[in-house]
């Protein structure tokens, strides 16, 4: 499976090093400006986007998933492989993310700060997970017309699920309503934990279910 993952980043380099050298100028930016986080996070999501967007595009050119099925391994291994490359890489984002604001603020991080970047890590992985699910559901019953009904919420709650809660708790937001409500209930340290847990639950299920598909000849 490691040597799948090495390839994987072979294949992507080219993308990873674009991403990560914007990535690197913003976190400069923030470490000598300050203030800048909330900026820096939204970029973050935007690369993790585009990075979905242009390797599940690749992956449906080339029927990644049916070559893969092919390779002597457990499903339960495919299944997993979907994420190492992804949560290495957004860790590292928040690692660089929470260096920077090291720096500006000169040492001074609260635990807000801990419970704001696990939100921002919670609600990313809720996104992810759902769009997994999107994919797999389809294949895992026998009509089609169910499984277009599955495919539909899983992006819908995807696409709405994730990124509202990311947004919608962005600290330039302090006089909306909204982010005052949100902020109550997720950028605390149970709401902020319970939010990672939650999230990482549905990983664990996206790659049960990715087990049960009766087909992965996309």
């Amino acid at each position: 499976m490691w040597k799948l993952i090495k390839a994987d980043l072979e294949y992507n380099r080219t993308l990873f090093i674009f991403l990560y050298s914007i990535i690197f100028v913003s976190v400069l930016a923030n470490s000598i400006r300050g203030n800048l986080e909330e900026y820096l996070a939204i970029l973050m999501f935007i690369s993790v986007g585009l990075i979905g967007i242009l390797v599940g595009t690749e992956e449906v050119k080339t029927k990644r998933i049916r070559f893969l099925s092919e390779l002597p391994l457990p499903v339960r291994q495919l299944g997993i492989l979907r994420y190492p490359v992804f949560v290495t890489y957004w860790f590292s984002l928040m690692v660089l993310l929470w260096l920077s604001s090291l720096v500006s603020q000169q040492g001074h991080l609260g635990l807000d700060y801990l419970w704001w970047i696990l939100t921002r890590t919670g609600s990313m992985f809720l996104m992810v997970a759902f769009m997994d699910f999107g994919q797999d559901l389809p294949f895992c019953v026998k009509d089609k017309g169910p499984g277009i009904v599955l495919k539909s919420i899983a992006i819908l709650f995807g696409i709405i699920g994730g990124p509202f809660v990311y947004f919608a708790t962005n600290a330039g937001r302090q006089s909306d309503p909204i982010f005052i409500s949100l902020s109550k209930v997720f950028i605390t340290a149970s709401g902020a934990i319970g939010l990672f847990i939650f999230s990482l639950v549905l990983i664990l299920v996206s790659i049960y279910v990715y087990e049960l598909r009766r087909s992965y000849a996309e």
